[in-house]
């Protein structure tokens, strides 16, 4: 637990860090200024999306497949 919390107190700092340009170019999507940030934030977005539509759809698979081998095994006995 305390070695969790050490990693999330030591990744903050390097999450905030960022480079100038960066930076300049994240603030300013929130002003919708700028296409860049624009397409900035909707290819984190995307980044952010895909491994849980991943996750949900391995979920899912595991789930139904649970549920046949489970049904076809009630009906054997």
């Amino acid at each position: 637990m305390v070695l969790l919390l050490v990693f999330l107190l030591a990744s903050l700092e390097e999450g905030i860090a960022q480079c100038a340009m960066c930076n300049e170019t994240a603030r300013t999507a929130t002003e919708g200024k700028n296409e860049n940030a624009i397409a900035l934030n909707n290819g984190i977005l995307y980044l952010m999306v895909l491994p849980y539509i991943m996750l949900t759809t391995i979920g899912f698979l595991w789930w139904k497949y649970a549920r046949k081998k489970k049904k076809e095994d009630s009906t054997s006995h």
